[in-house]
């Protein structure tokens, strides 16, 4: 995970620096946000339809429901 956050966010922080015991858990949540689709849901999306398996070890349902709850508030038909 470490190695995609650095290549999807730019952010050079080491391993230990991603854990809450270091403080910079603040820094690895703001990471986290800049590639979290939540971020950029909003009117100019298109229509989405989920698909979500409940025993995904992926993609947790909680995040797929804050993105399709994200949809929602901006208007955009979408499907879970």
């Amino acid at each position: 995970m470490l190695d995609l956050m650095r290549k999807a966010c730019g952010v050079s922080l080491t391993s230990e620096e991603y854990t809450s015991q270091t403080g910079n858990y603040a820094a690895f949540m703001n990471a986290l946000r800049t590639v979290s689709p939540v971020a950029y849901a909003g009117e100019d999306c298109v229509p989405t339809v989920f698909a979500q398996g409940a025993l995904d070890p992926i993609v947790p349902f909680a995040g797929v429901q804050a993105l399709a709850d994200a949809l929602d508030a901006s208007g955009v038909t979408n499907e879970l």
